[in-house]
């Protein structure tokens, strides 16, 4: 199980595209491209590499390849954090709200369930995802 507590917030610059939280086995140092790929996975072939040997959950505030601006996803070896996606819209949860989130993931050695719940609003969404193998 892990907990953390994150926030997205917008300057006078524009904001990134989101973020990944990554279980992987490549190296210490492994990094995935910037931008659409969410230092995690690669969404062209002038990016660097995605990270092998892994599993990245996304949170995603930005439109890359008709997921929307406010999703979330599995992804396993460096793919592009892109499709298939969880559409966040409608359960509360915005991650573009500038609010604070705290993100629950869990792993029983078969399923990971993501939860992410706002600390403003008290808002909840959350996915299962089962047959994950994690060696």
């Amino acid at each position: 199980t892990s907990e953390f507590t994150f926030q997205i917030t917008r300057s006078t610059t524009e904001a990134a595209d989101g973020f990944t939280f990554v279980i992987q086995n490549a190296a210490p140092t492994a990094l995935g491209p910037s931008g659409g790929g969410l230092g995690y996975g690669q969404l062209s072939t002038e990016d660097l590499p995605g990270i092998p040997l892994s599993l990245a959950i996304k949170f995603d505030i930005s439109w890359n390849a008709g997921e929307g601006d406010n999703s979330t996803g599995l992804y396993t070896n460096g793919a592009p954090p892109t499709l298939p996606f969880i559409d966040l819209t409608g359960t509360g949860i915005d991650l573009r709200s500038q609010h604070a989130f705290v993100a629950s993931i869990t792993y029983d050695g078969a399923t990971l369930s993501v939860q992410i719940r706002d600390t403003q609003t008290g808002a909840v969404a959350g996915q299962t995802y089962s047959n994950i193998n994690l060696p």
